[in-house]
């Protein structure tokens, strides 16, 4: 698991956590195990760890979604010359 991709992912679709660990253990706001829930397992079930930078290295932005694209941007993955690193 890739647990700060997990977690936005989580978060992203609304689900109210207070963490997540690389085990795929979620926990929500009372600190009560959430992962077999059917939202959050869905989300696990479709969860991507390959870390962002490897998953984008050599494309241009032009060619990502408005998505990728703030993930790149986000994460600090842009060079001063706008290419991915």
């Amino acid at each position: 698991m890739n647990v700060t991709k997990l977690d936005k992912e989580l978060r992203k679709a609304g689900i109210e956590i207070s963490g997540v660990n690389s085990d795929g253990v979620v926990w929500d706001n009372e600190g009560i195990e959430i992962q077999t829930r059917k939202d959050v397992k869905s989300i696990l079930d479709a969860h991507d760890p390959t870390p962002s930078a490897n998953k984008y290295k050599g494309k241009k932005p032009k060619d990502l979604t408005a998505d990728e694209r703030n993930e790149i941007l986000f994460a600090g993955m842009v060079d001063e010359k706008g290419n991915i690193k």
